[in-house]
Order: C-alpha cells, then structure tokens, then sequence
C-alpha cells in the first residue's frame, strides 16, 4: 500500500473506534511543515498527539523536522509514524525508534500509542 491508503486505512479504523483525525493539508493560508494528522480519543488524555506519517524509507523534510520540534518545545506530543505491515513504527523527530504500534485495532493502537509516549517521557 502506499502512504497515503496506510493512512487512510488507519485513520478509518481510529474514527471508528470513536477518535478524532484530523487530517493536516498544506496550503498557502496555513503554512508548510504541519504534521499529517491530529489525532485526539480519551485514552490519549489531554491533548491528543500530532503525528508525520512516512514511509518506512520516507524522510523528513526540514520545514517538518523543524515544524516537530517547535510542536515538542511547548509542550505538545509530537511524533513520526513510519507504516511497516500490520502497524507504525514511532520515532521521534531526530530518527530515534520510540516503539512499535500495531494498526489493526483503533483502541490497541490508541492504548499502545499512549503506553509509548508515557514511556519515553514524550508527556
């Protein structure tokens, strides 16, 4: 699958287990470099999570690094998700393996996704 179908797919499975995504689309009144999605549920607690979604050899532009460490320096959880079968690989925005979360089930997805975050002190 491609980039944009994973992210679909796991976007339907999130809205379906009652999350909120958010889908991010570049233009000329928002500016560059925003994360793909905002994703918001109750097991994520407050805030929600901000995430580029990539393909596993995908990179991050510099506006979207840049853009990342902006979203973590106040205070918001902000992460890469590399899409390999059957789930995301969490990364940080320097590159840094973080965890793996499986996609398959929204409300897995979301407690693993948590679990990591905590974890790894990403607030």
């Amino acid at each position: 699958m491609s980039e944009t179908a994973d992210t679909r797919r796991l976007c339907q499975v999130l809205t379906e287990c009652g999350a909120l995504c958010f889908a991010i689309v570049g233009s000329e009144m928002q500016g560059r470099g925003w994360p793909d999605r905002f994703i918001s549920h109750p097991i994520l607690g407050e805030g929600g999570v901000w995430i580029e979604f990539k393909a596993m050899k995908g990179k991050l532009a510099p506006i979207q690094r840049a853009r990342l460490e902006k979203l973590l320096a106040t205070k918001c959880r902000a992460v890469v998700g590399r899409f390999v079968d059957g789930g995301l690989i969490i990364e940080d925005p320097w590159g840094n393996d973080q965890g793996y979360v499986p996609h398959t089930d929204g409300r897995a997805f979301l407690k693993t996704l948590k679990e990591i975050l905590d974890d790894r002190g990403m607030l």
